[in-house]
């Protein structure tokens, strides 16, 4: 696959090389983003050592199956298409960080300030903003009796990122996703016992986001993917 002249190529850890008419995907980052956006952040089971592990429990059966079997035409599309939209979510994330510090740098309104700091907070791990997203697109082919597997397929073309219309539905979904994680971040803070750092390390915080996402259901059914 290629996009605006570029092909898109697998680097190992070893590799350096760099040329301007490929976009490289490292293995790592493929894996833990499509992880993460599938099931939650790899973090939360172990990290790299859960990641890479071929027992049955292990990240890496979880995502391919079988080590001695080939992925199969469907899984590798669904995949790369997830690893698209969470490269576009990455972008949005960026932009959002970068709004946000100006406004805080700015603000003088003290509860704005602390409504900014709250998002800052709840949005720091991409990868949990990848699992939210996930979530969403998971919610949203439930709700209109749709197959996520095959949707997310349908983004391994490149040259959507090109088009409005699924700029426009991928930035909704952040939008829900994220309005969600902030909300979730909010009432796990709420414990007596609250610490920031415990929220990104455990399953807890998906129990908190699917509470959140009560309140939006509408929102998530009526996403024009």
């Amino acid at each position: 696959s290629a996009y605006e002249g570029k092909k898109y190529s697998y680097r190992s850890k070893r590799s350096q090389m760099v040329y301007r008419s490929k976009i490289f995907i490292g293995l790592d980052d493929f894996c833990r983003t499509v992880h993460a956006f599938k099931f939650a952040p790899a973090d939360i089971y172990g990290g790299t050592s859960y990641l890479y592990d071929t027992s049955p429990k292990g990240g890496y059966t979880k995502l391919f199956g079988d080590p001695r079997e080939p992925l199969s035409e469907a899984v590798f599309r669904e995949y790369f298409g997830i690893w698209l939209v969470c490269s576009k979510v990455r972008d949005f994330l960026k932009e959002s960080a970068s709004q946000r510090k100006a406004k805080l740098e700015t603000e003088d309104d003290e509860e704005e300030k602390i409504l900014l700091t709250l998002e800052k907070n709840s949005m720091e791990r991409r990868f949990h903003v990848f699992y939210a997203v996930g979530e969403v697109v998971r919610e949203h082919c439930k709700l209109n009796q749709k197959d996520d597997a095959q949707l997310m397929a349908a983004f391994s073309r490149p040259q959507w990122q090109s088009d409005s219309k699924k700029l426009a539905v991928i930035d909704s979904a952040f939008e829900v996703a994220t309005g969600s994680l902030v909300q979730a971040y909010q009432m796990a803070s709420a414990a007596p016992d609250f610490m920031h750092r415990n929220f990104f390390r455990n399953e807890d915080f998906k129990d908190f986001l699917k509470k959140a996402f009560l309140t939006r259901r509408a929102q998530m059914k009526a996403l024009s993917f």
